[in-house]
């Protein structure tokens, strides 16, 4: 990543490596501290050939907490291959003590493993899934995503029929977060892959496919030098409905399709990323959810790398 860059990852592992080892890398430079029987295992693997074994009793991971809280929209991203259903399955750990304030994690209701999440607003702001189910022994996709104030989560990408509203800052009390454990205590039985966290972006609002590769870090240019330009269109699908085109400007009245790229929308009264989407083969894409009142900022990456991150002119989004 070059001076010219910036990215809104907070944190990003994808559990590769050597069978056995206790080397983790992060991606955004952040130190991974291995406690008890935490090992990175090929016996299991969503992507890149292996994944973190956690036994359930005595491994788990650490990083630093430091920049990490969300005070808007957020994913919180990854895959797991649960072997064991046990009571509570801590994902990403932020707490200092017990109670409610930064967990995500997997909840055994009646026999039934839920997607979950706890945060400052108590009990009553506790997000716990009630549509959806954690099969065991096969990878399953989980995202936690907030949107404009509303939490909700995925599973498989399945949107869960429960969703919670809660606009208030999200933030660790502890200087560190636990991968794989929870302090009350609860022990992550089984593999995970992929583990992510994205500030400012709820990357899925409604059902979506779960991704076929490893992610990435979302890397921005503040170069302008490219010609990729998401331009909206002026039809709107619906209330808060945003769509539009990838495509390359040849000429003063002359465009070229560039399909397969990344469109981010920025909402221009925070000057925060918003929403993530990909164009089709076709250049299209859609962005759903929005404030209709709202005004926002289109970006695009073309995927092939020969043309730089490029804004669109100011969009506004209206019923």
């Amino acid at each position: 990543m070059s001076a010219n860059d910036f990215t809104i990852n907070k944190l990003l592992l994808h559990f590769d490596g050597a069978n056995n080892s206790t080397t983790f890398t992060e991606e955004t430079g952040r130190v991974v501290t291995p406690v008890g029987t935490a090992k990175i295992s090929t016996t299991q693997s969503k992507f890149g050939g292996a994944a973190a074994y956690f036994d359930g009793s005595s491994g788990y991971l650490t990083v630093p907490a430091t920049g990490i809280g969300f005070y808007n929209d957020f994913t919180v991203r990854t895959w797991v291959y649960m072997t064991a259903a046990g009571s509570f399955h801590g994902v990403l750990e932020g707490r200092a003590v017990g109670g409610y304030n930064f967990l995500f994690g997997i909840y055994n209701v009646s026999g039934t493993l839920r997607i979950d999440h706890v945060n400052d607003g108590g009990a009553s702001k506790r997000l716990t899934g009630t549509s959806t189910s954690i099969a065991l022994n096969t990878w399953t996709c989980l995202e936690w995503v907030r949107a404009n104030g509303t939490l909700m989560g995925f599973v498989g990408g399945v949107k869960d029929a429960t969703t919670i509203a809660y606009a208030s800052p999200i933030i660790p009390t502890a200087s560190t977060l636990q991968i794989g454990h929870i302090i009350d205590p609860g022990f992550f039985s089984g593999y995970m892959d992929e583990l992510e966290i994205i500030d400012g972006v709820a990357l899925h609002t409604e059902n979506f496919t779960p991704p076929t590769a490893p992610s990435t870090l979302w890397t921005y240019s503040h170069r302008a030098s490219g010609l990729i330009l998401p331009r909206h269109n002026s039809d709107y699908n619906g209330l808060g409905t945003l769509t539009g085109t990838t495509r390359v400007q040849t000429g003063p009245t002359t465009f070229t399709i560039v399909p397969n790229c990344k469109v981010l929308v920025f909402d221009r009264t925070t000057n925060r990323p918003i929403r993530e989407t990909t164009s089709d083969a076709s250049g299209n894409y859609t962005v759903s959810g929005l404030n209709p009142a709202g005004s926002y900022l289109g970006m695009a990456i073309d995927p092939t790398g020969t043309y730089d991150l490029t804004a669109s002119r100011n969009q506004q989004v209206t019923p």
